[in-house]
């Protein structure tokens, strides 16, 4: 290798060491409660309630119970559009376990209380809306969080990174 490349390639490490440094220097981990909001960038999410019910809608009751919140999304960005997928909030319990939003589960009750979906179409700069996400959960849940996942591990890791562990605690 020669001198420069050396040189070249210590900088780069030396770079992606003070950028690692920062990002766990500004990171902040946190955790609100019921109606506390939570950010990512210029978008905000609070759970409005949750509450447990043995059935949504006119669906078959649950495999241990559904636990229903009530999610709200703002785009406080100047400019740019935002879509929520709603597969993206999941559930956390105090063991660790992880469950995505069941989509029959939460279009039989928008079903059942004649609701469309409010996620359907993106949130313009400046909106925000709510609505409800049904998880099928065992009964012995405990310490139920909710938290945002965007989905390819790599983004996982860069928003761990950089904007920390958040969590919504539903009780």
């Amino acid at each position: 290798m020669s001198r420069t490349g050396a040189i070249l390639g210590g900088l780069f490490l030396g770079g992606i060491s003070l950028l690692a440094t920062l990002a766990l220097l500004n990171r902040r981990d946190e955790t609100v409660g019921l109606g506390g909001e939570i950010r990512y960038d210029d978008f905000w999410f609070a759970a409005v309630s949750a509450r447990r019910a043995p059935a949504a809608g006119t669906r078959a009751p649950a495999s241990g119970l559904f636990l229903i919140v009530t999610l709200r999304v703002s785009n406080r960005a100047k400019v740019v559009d935002f879509r929520f997928r709603t597969e993206s909030a999941l559930l956390v319990d105090e063991r660790g376990r992880e469950w995505r939003p069941s989509p029959e589960a939460t279009a039989a009750l928008r079903a059942a209380e004649g609701r469309e979906d409010p996620f359907a179409t993106e949130l313009a700069h400046g909106e925000s809306r709510e609505g409800e996400l049904v998880y099928d959960v065992p009964a012995d849940l405990r310490g139920p969080q909710l938290r945002l996942s965007w989905g390819r591990p790599i983004a996982a890791a860069l928003s761990l990174a950089f904007d920390g562990r958040k969590r919504i605690a539903l009780e």
